[in-house]
Order: C-alpha cells, then sequence, then structure tokens
C-alpha cells in the first residue's frame, strides 16, 4: 500500500512508532504552560505504511510492525495497562466524550469489547500517548487458553473478555451477534496461546 499520512504535525526527529509514549500530544517531556496548543491537532492523527524499511518504522527490540494503519491516541488511565499486542477498546464515559478525543482503553468487557479500537504497539504510560495499530498484518497478543482445540490458519479472531487478550474460537460455534461483535480479524498462521500472534485485522470502528 502506499504510505500517507492524515492531520499530523511535524516532528523534528523520526522516532519509531512502538517507542512513543508522550506525557503530553507529539511531545515526551512536559513542556512550559500555554505551548501545547499547536500539538492539539495531533490527536487522532493516522498514517498508512507500507512494511518496507522506508513504510513504517519500528524499534525491533519492542517488536515487528507491517504495513497496515496506524492511529495516534491518547491511552486511558484505567486498571489495565497497555502491553506489546494487547487489544484496546474506545473508551467511554457518559457524555461520549472519549471517542470524539481519541482515548482507548485496555479494560475490556463484555460490553465493550464491540468498539475494539486496535492493538497497542508498546506499553504507553497510562494516561499517555502513543500509537495503535489498526487495520494491516498486526502482532497481537492472545490468552493463556485458546478456546479453538486446533488452531489453524485463517481462523476468525475475537477479543476475550475475561483475559482482555484475543482468542481463537472454536470454527464452527454457531454465530451469534455477540461473537460477531468481538471479531477483529483473521489469523495469519496458527496461533499458539499465550505470546504475540500474527492477525490480519479488520477495523470496523473507526473513529475519524
Amino acid at each position: 500500500m502506499p504510505n500517507g499520512i492524515q492531520q499530523i504535525p511535524f516532528r523534528a526527529t523520526r522516532i519509531a512508532l512502538n517507542d512513543v509514549n508522550d506525557v503530553s500530544p507529539f511531545q515526551s517531556t512536559p513542556t512550559a504552560s500555554g505551548s501545547l496548543t499547536e500539538y492539539a491537532a495531533a490527536l487522532g492523527s493516522r498514517v498508512w505504511l507500507d512494511g518496507s524499511a522506508l513504510g513504517v518504522k519500528y524499534d525491533s527490540a519492542v517488536g515487528t510492525l507491517y504495513g497496515g494503519k496506524y492511529q495516534y491516541v491518547q491511552f486511558y488511565n484505567g486498571t489495565v495497562a497497555a502491553a506489546v499486542g494487547g487489544p484496546t477498546v474506545w473508551a467511554y464515559n457518559q457524555a461520549n466524550t472519549c471517542f470524539e478525543n481519541y482515548i482507548v482503553s485496555c479494560d475490556l468487557t463484555a460490553a465493550n469489547l464491540g468498539r475494539f479500537a486496535g492493538v497497542a504497539l508498546n506499553a504507553v504510560t497510562k494516561g499517555q500517548y502513543g500509537w495503535i495499530q489498526v487495520t494491516g498484518k498486526a502482532s497481537v497478543l492472545f490468552k493463556s487458553s485458546l478456546t479453538a482445540a486446533t488452531p489453524a490458519d485463517g481462523d476468525m479472531i475475537v477479543l476475550d473478555s475475561s483475559s482482555g487478550l484475543a482468542d481463537d474460537p472454536t470454527q464452527t460455534t454457531t454465530l451469534t451477534y455477540a461473537l460477531l461483535k468481538a471479531a477483529i480479524g483473521t489469523a495469519i498462521g496458527a496461533p499458539v496461546a499465550n505470546q504475540t500472534n500474527l492477525v490480519l485485522l479488520r477495523q470496523m470502528n473507526e473513529v475519524v
């Protein structure tokens, strides 16, 4: 896919996407009061990157990134901390303003599985800012014991509310709306429990 950007400000130093853990939007260190307004538009920025060396830039010590769409978000100061490949959902509050403010949460519940946002690229500190992968070939963290007896390439992958991670469900199970809303994509290769596995993400809940 061609490389592209949308709504993203200039950053003096090109930093690996999975090294970003900003204290303020597009700023890794605190700045003087009143100097953040020029970066406010950074939230929600999206980039489309191919898997070439000139495309997605990543820190191999953290993990490998692939071609796909990535979005810059704030991580909700909730219960569960972000992890490499950990699923995120769009955060919720009474006024629904978390959607407009591009806030994602790592606290998965049966109620919010249908608001899948993307997967975390690194362990972004709660309340701080970083990138998630929204679509494309992605490394996703799976639960410790998969539901499918024989996981296989091409299996539908879903979110599991009890573990807050991905699962390979029994592929012959009758499809329900609850299962459908938890689906995030299909397996690339046979998933293995308790590790990151490749998934072709299908994004249905994009916040623009």
